[in-house]
């Protein structure tokens, strides 16, 4: 049980993250945030890394799927902060309870598992709390069908979740070709690298001095590197049961809950409840496909 630990561990600090951000790092550009969260997360790894040696099994395997996901997960990220800092949680963060579901199809073409027919119950409940964010008083029945096609903040955070279940899927691969700690330190050197020099070419070196030189910034990475390792831990852990790494990301959705539950009750956001209850249809959605599988 030592997965579910230390998935439900990821999701409180992860939640813990989102709020942070929300309250202390509205100001500072989202490029930037990813930056500094990279640079200071592969700083505070470095040292436990050092310690039990970098191993990598097989290079062939590692270094690629390290490199796509890094490259992909930082545009992620980024539309992420984006929608985070300028929307309410309870109306954003519930859409990426999507990313069980999406990974179902990566999962069936790496590993060859299939989802059973009763998983269909689970993708109705997720769909139902989409649904459920868009409904207002008033409306007709296909009304928040059509805000859900062509509002932003879906346009944003449905991408999202699709990159990352195909992220988390290969981080599967990576791991079982090294081990939970190499992989989440090197990951995020790497990927401070990479944003690194995204945000300087758009927006200056000048950027990303002043982003570091800010305190709530580099604590929100703090509080990352830690959600993020727990995560990799409990996917390593995880390896010998058959769709662990799916079990893993949907008990870290259960950040969902805590995030909404803390945009309502700390930064006093409108409309917590039925944010709220969306985000247990979709949480329970997501479930539901997993232990349907």
């Amino acid at each position: 049980m030592t997965w579910v630990l230390l998935s439900l561990a990821s999701a409180v600090f992860v939640a813990a993250r989102y709020l942070y951000i929300k309250r202390f790092c509205r100001g500072v550009g989202s490029g930037a945030v990813v930056f500094v969260t990279r640079a200071v997360g592969s700083l505070v790894l470095l040292p436990p890394t050092l310690g039990k040696s970098i191993y990598i099994g097989s290079p062939a395997v590692f270094w690629p799927i390290l490199l796509l996901t890094a490259v992909l997960t930082m545009a992620a990220t980024i539309a992420t902060m984006r929608i985070v800092q300028r929307d309410p949680l309870s109306g954003s963060i519930p859409y990426l309870s999507f990313i069980p579901i999406f990974m179902v199809p990566w999962t069936l073409l790496f590993f060859k598992e299939m989802p059973s027919t009763p998983a269909f119950a689970g993708v109705v409940l997720t769909c139902a709390g989409a649904y459920l964010l868009n409904i207002r008083a008033g409306m007709s029945f296909w009304e928040p069908f059509r805000i859900i096609a062509a509002h932003r903040v879906p346009r944003y955070m449905l991408p999202v979740a699709v990159v990352l279940g195909l992220t988390t899927a290969c981080d599967r691969i990576a791991i079982a070709s090294s081990t939970a700690l190499s992989y989440t330190f090197l990951w995020t050197a790497v990927s401070a690298l990479l944003t690194g020099i995204t945000v300087a070419k758009h927006n200056g070196t000048g950027t990303l001095i002043s982003s570091l030189k800010n305190p709530h910034v580099v604590a929100q990475a703090v509080i990352w590197a830690g959600g993020f390792y727990g995560q990799m831990a409990a996917v390593q852990a995880a390896l010998p049961i058959d769709s662990g790494v799916t079990y893993v990301k949907t008990l870290t959705m259960t950040s969902i809950l805590f995030t909404v539950i803390g945009g309502g009750a700390l930064l006093k956001e409108r409309g917590p409840l039925r944010g709220i209850l969306a985000s247990a249809l979709m949480v329970g959605g997501a479930i539901l496909v997993v232990v349907a599988r």
